[in-house]
């Protein structure tokens, strides 16, 4: 007689009705728990990647703003020697100034608007 031919002590019934469910839980569960790991992983992502673009933007904003002073005191050299330049002019005029004096101003506020330029 083969194995699967033998009846069950338990008759017919006990196959029909009842079922085993173990296995299909615990997948449950480490499924659940492998979704929740990665929702930790991605939590601490989020958490890493926004503070390395906080202070990307904080980075930008102090070079801007370095910049732009930069740029401001650009201006303000760039408007003194063409102030000076221009008194310098009047007194090479009047003869109370040398030419080399002169030049040397000139030169100086061309460097300026160059330097200006630059920024």
């Amino acid at each position: 007689m083969r194995a699967d031919s033998w009846p069950s002590p338990l008759g017919e019934l006990h196959r029909s009705k009842v079922q085993y469910r173990g296995p299909r839980v615990s997948r449950k569960g480490s499924v659940k728990r492998e979704r929740e790991a990665q929702l930790a992983q991605a939590k601490e992502n989020l958490a890493k990647l926004t503070d390395e673009v906080e202070l990307a933007v904080h980075t930008a904003y102090n070079k801007l703003e370095r910049m732009q002073q930069m740029l401001k005191v650009s201006e303000e050299v760039a408007a003194l020697r063409s102030e000076s330049n221009s008194v310098l002019q009047q007194e090479l005029l009047q003869g109370a100034a040398l030419r080399s004096q002169a030049a040397m101003e000139t030169a100086q506020e061309y460097d300026a608007k160059a330097l200006l330029l630059q920024s």
